[in-house]
């Protein structure tokens, strides 16, 4: 369990609130599952992402539901692929997702 007490500096008497301990949970409030994760695989089953570096990845927010996310795939495993999500409504910043749920686009192609 964390502590967000007030503590006082030793070293010069002053009153501070240890804001580190707090930053962690910052939006938490905002925070959505994500209905079509998968588990994280054995790590032994990884390997490194060797497609596109740009791709859409279709989240299904627990609350605002389906979402199409521009992002990167990071790693693969079978049929999973790991995708870095950037998100206030999200702690964890990468995402488990089957590759039917992640569409390579290419740069070179004018996007809508």
């Amino acid at each position: 369990m964390f502590d967000s007490e007030v503590h006082t500096d030793v070293m010069n008497g002053r009153a501070s609130i240890d804001r580190s301990l707090l930053a962690w949970a910052e939006h938490r409030e905002l925070w959505q599952g994500v209905l079509n994760e998968r588990f994280i695989p054995e790590r032994v089953v990884e390997q490194a992402w060797r497609g596109s570096d740009a791709v859409i990845a279709q989240v299904e927010w627990e609350l605002d539901g389906l979402e199409e996310i521009e992002t990167m795939v990071l790693a693969k495993a079978g049929d999973l692929r790991q995708v870095q999500l950037i998100d206030d409504r999200r702690f964890i910043k990468t995402l488990w997702l089957y590759r039917d749920h992640i569409r390579e686009i290419s740069r070179d192609e004018p996007q809508p």
